[in-house]
């Protein structure tokens, strides 16, 4: 299952908790799709294809469907790059209990989407966890404006910075680096703590 489903059961075990991994890009991928992977405009145009929340909601939905016949009552959502941008749409649905963003790209995705960032944070109603790198967003550093928005509302947006690590870091980092290893260690451990309070 590689590191996805390796975090998937970190978090279901440690959370004592069913985790869902939808496959939101219906077997497509851009090593798929893209023939080649140094053409910055190919792979844009992939990336903005799957940046539908007109498309992602029913997937989504799939999902929790299948956890509240299971009777479960309070849902978080996790999401890293791409998928922090079905995480912010998520959790204004008000399915959802709390929601985890690592190196998140919903600024990114958001513009490629042709919506306004601010608009789809202010939608958020639940308690957000924020988790950017060096290269991310100024938007989704500590202090920055999704923290901001979050806050505005009365709601809990923690961020916490991994400022020595990439972009990618927690689904895709060399876990050979101790350092890698040691912030995605911290970085579950986060998520995990998060998780346990809000839901």
């Amino acid at each position: 299952m590689g590191t996805l489903g390796q975090i998937c059961d970190t978090l279901a075990h440690s959370l004592g908790a069913a985790v869902v991994l939808p496959d939101f890009f219906l077997g497509d991928s851009m090593s798929k799709s893209v023939s080649d992977l140094s053409d910055a405009t190919a792979k844009g145009a992939w990336i903005k294809g799957q940046a539908s929340w007109g498309n992602l909601k029913p997937i989504l939905d799939e999902a929790v469907t299948l956890l509240r016949a299971e009777g479960i009552a309070s849902i978080g959502v996790l999401g890293w790059c791409w998928g922090s941008f079905v995480t912010m749409h998520a959790c204004a649905s008000g399915e959802f209990s709390a929601g985890c963003s690592a190196h998140p790209s919903h600024t990114k995705l958001c513009s490629l989407a042709g919506e306004n960032e601010a608009e789809v944070v202010g939608a958020v109603n639940c308690p957000q966890l924020l988790l950017p790198t060096q290269g991310d967003p100024d938007a989704v550093q500590p202090g920055g404006s999704n923290e901001a928005i979050i806050t505005a509302k009365g709601l809990l947006c923690s961020v916490v910075a991994f400022p020595e690590m990439q972009h990618g870091f927690l689904s895709r980092g060399d876990l050979s680096d101790p350092i890698v290893a040691r912030d995605v260690g911290i970085a579950l451990q986060t998520i995990i703590d998060f998780m346990q309070v809000h839901l």
